[in-house]
């Protein structure tokens, strides 16, 4: 599972970021975070119509410390997913077979 994390810390432009993305897809990519807890709404949105467009996966604090009083609670803000899928949805029970059960 490769996720590339906290995309706008590298300060790309929007095609350099959009590059990279797609770089990143092509060599195998997996997922993209979007929610880290030091980004705006914009910048949030813009990274959820990156994945939307790209089709990948997304994480939201995939390399999450500590709680600050500067970030998002753990697990608040999932509801700006909308209809994406998480990565954390791979490791989920297929519907009919309970957690722990033997497939």
């Amino acid at each position: 599972m490769a996720v590339l994390a906290h995309p706008l810390k590298y300060k790309l432009t929007r095609s350099k970021l959009r590059r990279l993305v797609a770089d990143f897809t092509s060599a195998g990519g997996n997922a993209v975070e979007i929610l880290n807890g030091r980004q705006t709404p914009d910048q949030s949105r813009q990274l959820r119509q990156l994945a939307l467009e790209t089709g990948l996966e997304v994480s939201a604090g995939s390399d999450f410390h500590q709680d600050a009083a500067w970030g998002a609670e753990v697990g608040v803000e999932l509801r700006h997913l909308g209809g994406l899928r998480g990565v954390w949805q791979r490791w989920l029970p297929p519907d009919g077979c309970a957690a722990g059960e033997l497939m």
